[in-house]
Parts: structure tokens; C-alpha cells; sequence
């Protein structure tokens, strides 16, 4: 792969991450309960993850998510196994 190309992608999801983040602190300190709406965000933070802090706020709201709906939380634990691990 053209090392210019590698390092547009990656800092793609440097910057993806950065933006996204922000949103799961916003979830996590302000309680909020919409299955939606972090389900759409683990969606969106999935595609981002490059790193273990990256993951680790994957997992942080997963695990913030098993408060809310048990169910879909696991689903999206078993989705980062099988994409990541």
C-alpha cells in the first residue's frame, strides 16, 4: 500500500476517534438511556478503534450499555471479538 495512502487512513481514524469520544463521555457522565442512540454511537466507534485507548472506550461504554440493555451489549462485545480479535 502507497505509504502516503496509509497514513491519510490512519490519521482518519485518529481524527474519527478524537470526535467520537467526546460523544461517549457525553453518554456515560450525563446518564443517558437511548438504546439508539449509543447503539449509533458504538457503531460509529467500532469503525475507529486503532489503538488500546481507542478500545477501551469501546469497552467503556459497553459495559455502560449491559446497565441498560443487557442483550445489546453483548451483541456488540461479540461484534469486536469478531472484527478485532
Amino acid at each position: 500500500m502507497d505509504r502516503n495512502l496509509f497514513d491519510l487512513l490512519f490519521e482518519c481514524k485518529v481524527r474519527g476517534f478524537n470526535l467520537i469520544k467526546d460523544r461517549v463521555d457525553y453518554i456515560i457522565s450525563n446518564n443517558i438511556v437511548d438504546s439508539n442512540y449509543i447503539e449509533h454511537t458504538l457503531d460509529y466507534l467500532i469503525d475507529f478503534c486503532y489503538d488500546e485507548m481507542s478500545e477501551s472506550y469501546y469497552y467503556r461504554l459497553c459495559d455502560y450499555y449491559k446497565n441498560i440493555d443487557k442483550k445489546g451489549a453483548s451483541f456488540y462485545l461479540n461484534l469486536f471479538k469478531k472484527t478485532y480479535k
